[in-house]
């Protein structure tokens, strides 16, 4: 017998007239049910009294601190509200669809290469620069630009921006265009993302035929199979070559764009599966390896080589996240912190060679076991982050490895070091990979190393995060003192190392996750296996 609600629980419209009342009553102007409540005007000031008012009507109700940026109009919060009032109610997880069919499993990752800032030249160095807590911020540099001509302290002066320092990688001028028989002429034309890519592939994709010539694969891997996937989201070196008419060549056009970068490794090492470049900002390298998955899945290539890449070469894209708010006055990823006020801009590049884990016979490395993305939709603003969303892709990334997001031993995040997001992503985890725990989960961010690499930052955390499966440790998070006291992590078992765990076994790191998020709303989250058995190998470069 179906059980009745109890008849002190209000009913969706009155709830939903309840909160329209106080928000109609907070911006004193006459809104409609499904109107996002930042567009009418609310902001992260107005909604602390807007949702205190709301608890206040609505007594025994815990509302969650980032509930106008989770349920973004008054008719989402009212179903929120009744979901949670309604008798012996769990709480609410999305709906997820079942994964689409495929023959891919486990996608094994054959070899990793890179070049971050923090002495992150390789993957050997990135990780000791990890596990050492080497922090990648520096001085903008002055081959770079003179920062003391677009500099300013003050947060609000335009056309200036407020910070001096961020993460860049080094020789950034360095390229051996021989070496992929390119003319110096057309050298000098390549936006340096697209050399430093073919530098990075280079290395990962040669350490992989060599362990796949001792390991005992059972076919072998030919550059025909393989497909070629970066994530990229910006142009620098465009938009400054653009306004050079006078000095453009045959080799302006594909210098200088953006599609070109997966088309010109496809071209060089003779790739012929297939090749994008996928752009959705800060979440753009992670969408690559969605796609390649995808196109593994559908047996469209047997592997392929899934990159992202990013590197700050004007001043402008400073100056305009200044005038946004979105950068931290101290120049430093401080990711769940109290003292988060934004991030740090930096830069570099990643690669990993996937391939089914199953054409490997019996060696064992670490793997990617499932990766799933997904959208914001009309949520409170267009760059404001989404719980929902979030808890979305992460329960179908999890769905389509075979787990619950509980599994999950370690997590590495989005983790930008904003007010905001931080706790709306914490959120996320603990409705998500926070029930039922035994052990608890390791939370990390690797942009308290490296800053946030934008286009590349998916990469960057995956790379960190397939590490720390095979050296079954956790490397500490940098700038955390005292944690942000807006994530309610009362009732889960979470931490957030400040120094090494050394002390896991294979048995207490066996899964990671690990999320990133554009800022126009795409999501994307993947998850991850340890090698399995004795008979592990590390990722080679």
């Amino acid at each position: 017998v179906a059980e009745h609600p109890r008849a002190s629980t209000p009913s969706k419209g009155k709830l939903t007239a309840t909160v329209l009342d106080v928000a109609q009553g907070v911006l004193g102007e006459t809104l409609e049910e499904d109107a996002p409540l930042m567009e009418a005007g609310l902001d992260s000031l107005s909604a602390v009294d807007f949702r205190n008012q709301v608890a206040k009507q609505l007594p025994g109700l815990k509302l969650p601190n980032t509930l106008m940026f989770d349920y973004p109009s008054p008719g989402a919060i009212a179903k929120y509200a009744a979901a949670q009032l309604a008798p012996s109610a769990a709480p609410a997880l999305p709906v997820i669809r079942a994964p689409v069919a495929d023959e891919r499993g486990p996608l094994a990752a054959l070899s990793t290469a890179c070049h971050f800032p923090a002495d992150g030249d390789d993957s050997q160095t990135f990780w000791a620069a990890l596990v050492s807590k080497t922090d990648g911020v520096t001085e903008i540099p002055y081959d770079r630009w003179d920062v003391d001509e677009y500099y300013d302290p003050a947060p609000n002066t335009v056309g200036r921006m407020y910070v001096r320092h961020a993460a860049f990688v080094k020789n950034a001028e360095c390229f051996d265009a021989a070496l992929f028989s390119i003319s110096g002429a057309e050298a000098a034309s390549m936006d340096p993302q697209q050399r430093l890519l073919l530098e990075i592939v280079q290395e990962g994709f040669h350490a992989a035929k060599s362990l796949l010539s001792i390991g005992g694969a059972t076919s072998p891997l030919s550059t025909k199979d393989i497909g070629s996937f970066v994530g990229e989201c910006n142009n620098d070196w465009g938009h400054f070559k653009n306004l050079e008419t006078e000095k453009m060549n045959p080799f302006s056009g594909t210098g200088g764009s953006m599609s070109i970068s997966s088309n010109r490794l496809a071209y060089v090492f003779g790739f012929k599966g297939p090749s994008v470049t996928s752009d959705t900002a800060c979440s753009s390298s992670l969408i690559a390896l969605d796609i390649a998955a995808a196109n593994i899945g559908r047996s469209r290539c047997m592997a392929a080589v899934s990159a992202g890449v990013n590197m700050n070469l004007l001043p402008g894209p400073f100056v305009a996240c200044c005038q946004a708010r979105m950068l931290s006055e101290g120049g430093r990823c401080k990711t769940f912190d109290a003292s988060a006020d934004g991030y740090s801009r930096g830069e570099g590049a990643g690669t990993v060679l996937v391939r089914r884990l199953s054409d490997l016979g019996d060696m064992s490395v670490a793997a990617v076991s499932g990766t799933a993305a997904n959208q914001d939709g009309r949520s409170s603003s267009l760059t404001a982050p989404n719980g929902p969303a979030q808890q979305d892709v992460i329960q179908t990334a999890w769905a389509e490895a075979g787990l619950a997001p509980s599994a999950a031993d370690f997590i590495e995040t989005h983790g930008t070091g904003t007010g905001l997001g931080d706790p709306i992503e914490v959120g996320s985890l603990c409705n998500t990979m926070g029930q039922n725990r035994s052990a608890a989960l390791q939370v990390g961010a690797v942009k308290t190393n490296v800053s946030h690499l934008e286009g590349a930052a998916g990469i960057a955390g995956l790379l960190k995060a397939l590490s720390a499966m095979v050296h079954s440790q956790v490397p500490p998070n940098l700038h955390l003192a005292s944690l942000n006291p807006h994530m309610d992590i009362e009732d889960v078992k979470f931490s957030f190392p400040t120094e090494a765990v050394v002390e896991l076994s294979r048995e207490t790191l066996r899964t990671f996750g690990l999320s990133s998020f554009g800022f126009g709303g795409t999501n994307t989250h993947v998850t991850g296996l340890a090698p399995a058995g004795e008979k592990q190998q590390e990722p080679t470069e």
